[in-house]
């Protein structure tokens, strides 16, 4: 499933078939087995903007159906939210190219939007997620604008 998913998301970016990309995407979100099948995306897809495109699918999925999840099931959404926000720290470290860190650091803005949303619906992942993961993009991001002053 992951690969007509992302097939429709490429879709999407290359202005092919975009109404019935889209469209497949709208109803894709709704199922239960878009939970996984984004987060598989979002942590193996090689795509910078394909990663951007399921952020953002997150977290409609996240405002929609979070109160749907079992409680081990929330930790794992926000577990691997929180690897690939890792992640993609150290691809913005790893890359010369300020350009490539830049598309990194918005995709982590948009990893951020479906974490958050979480954190808000679950009172305890804001004392145990959300600071450490904006501490350690405060952190990467820093990092990353003293090297581009160098």
């Amino acid at each position: 499933m992951n690969a007509e998913v992302e097939k429709r998301i490429q879709q999407m970016l290359d202005g092919v078939e975009i109404e019935q990309a889209n469209l497949y995407l709208m109803q894709y979100v709704q199922s239960d087995a878009a939970w996984e099948v984004c987060l598989s995306i979002l942590t193996d897809s090689p795509h910078i903007q394909v990663k951007f495109f399921v952020a953002t699918m997150l977290h409609t999925k996240v405002k929609r159906h979070w109160h749907n999840l079992t409680l081990p099931a929330k930790r794992h959404v926000k577990d691997v939210l929180v690897n690939v926000i890792n992640s993609c720290l150290s691809n913005t470290k790893k890359v010369g190219d300020p350009m490539y860190g830049a598309q990194y650091r918005n995709v982590i803005d948009h990893i951020l939007l479906p974490l958050c949303t979480a954190c808000v619906y679950d009172v305890e992942s804001l004392e145990s997620y959300l600071p450490m993961a904006v501490a350690k993009m405060y952190l990467a991001v820093e990092d990353i604008q003293k090297s581009e002053i160098v």
